[in-house]
């Protein structure tokens, strides 16, 4: 395992979107995870910074719901819209439908309350 490996896997980034990630041709993002090719520090970064966004939207979203539940008290549910597009996706602020996964996956973590996860395959 790689550290490049393993802040693909940690960003929800899948190998066969990482190329479109990064901007770059796939068989090159093959080098990096067999090795055969160094990761540029900017690969690196951009999986850091996307890391980053995520962590910070997460506990943006975990803070709205605890404050919603100070107020409201405990739900029996609630829906989470997960984009199921990439388009969808990139529309969220996401690259990709993995990585705002990622995100709604560290608020459900968060919370002990039993979400709905509602697909959204609206562009």
């Amino acid at each position: 395992m790689t550290t490049y490996q393993l802040l693909l896997r940690f960003s929800g980034i899948r190998e066969d979107e990482a190329g479109s990630f990064h901007e770059v041709d796939e068989s090159l993002v093959r080098s990096w995870l067999d090795g055969s090719e160094d990761v540029p520090a900017e690969a690196l970064r951009a999986l850091r910074d996307l890391i980053a966004r995520q962590e910070r939207a997460a506990a943006e979203g975990l803070a709205v719901y605890r404050n919603l539940l100070a107020e409201h008290g405990r739900p029996a549910g609630i829906d989470l819209t997960v984009a199921k597009t990439v388009l969808g996706a990139q529309k969220r602020g996401w690259p990709t439908v993995s990585a705002s996964e990622m995100v709604l996956a560290r608020i459900i973590a968060g919370l002990d309350i039993d979400f709905k996860l509602v697909p959204d395959f609206s562009d």
